[in-house]
């Protein structure tokens, strides 16, 4: 199923079940336990989140953690309530719902400036190291070529580090959270380091609650209630280009 298609089916799905059923209890205190990695901490995906349940009145607390485990505590539901910006896909989607889209993420391969890079294909990158963050979902594509050499890092900055170091010959990350960590922690070295155009893949932002929690459709359907009220009166729009523009 093609992806665009696959995503508007889950998330349809999902809101026809959003009604709170005798299944659904109250989240005691309306306290939310949400999990993310750490590269989003202060990032306009926590901050749209956080507004939302607000308006809803949650009061919300971030965990952050390297990614792999953040996942693997959502599709565990050890307690979390929400899974902060995570991909849809096929498998998650068997033990978490998804949100409708909160936010959208191109991702880029980066490169030494003293090393270009250029490809207009997959097999052109054969060639070379490839760093990612661990557990992370980079494309169907990406993620299935057996011919590509991958290594992966705990985070961003780790995968800057190694390729500064000369460790990799590109990494794969997302653009905003690349920019703003190499703006960020790595001073005038982060000048060494350039984007390569095209894009290697344009995907959607969605928070993800673990269905063995027993208020998620509850929680969900609220969510989506706050969210739409951001979009509605511009506030949404407001946090997005803060938080580009920092």
């Amino acid at each position: 199923m093609p992806a665009i298609l696959f995503s508007l089916v889950l998330v349809l799905s999902g809101f026809c079940s959003l009604g709170a059923s005798a299944a659904d209890v109250a989240i005691a205190g309306r306290t939310v336990l949400i999990v993310a990695d750490e590269e989003k901490r202060d990032g306009y995906l926590a901050s749209i989140t956080l507004a939302a349940l607000k308006r809803e009145g949650y009061v919300a607390t971030i965990s952050y953690m390297p990614w792999r485990r953040a996942l693997q505590q959502g599709m565990e539901g050890a307690h979390v309530d929400i899974v902060l910006g995570a991909y849809l896909t096929e498998e998650r989607a068997r033990k978490m719902a998804f949100s409708s889209p909160i936010g959208r993420a191109e991702l880029y391969l980066f490169a030494l400036r003293s090393h270009p890079v250029r490809y207009s294909a997959l097999a052109d990158l054969a060639p070379y190291r490839i760093g990612k963050v661990r557990g992370a979902v980079v494309s169907q594509a990406f993620d299935r070529a057996a011919f590509l050499h991958v290594e992966e890092a705990v985070d961003v900055n780790q995968n800057i580090r190694k390729l500064l170091a000369g460790r990799l010959d590109l990494f794969v990350d997302k653009k905003l959270a690349t920019l703003y960590a190499l703006q960020h922690d790595f001073g005038a070295e982060r000048e060494r380091v350039q984007l390569v155009d095209p894009p290697l893949h344009v995907d959607y932002f969605y928070n993800a609650f673990p269905k063995n929690r027993p208020a998620y459709r509850l929680l969900l359907a609220d969510f989506e209630r706050g969210l739409k009220s951001l979009r509605e009166d511009g506030s949404y729009d407001a946090i997005v280009k803060q938080a580009v523009h920092e």
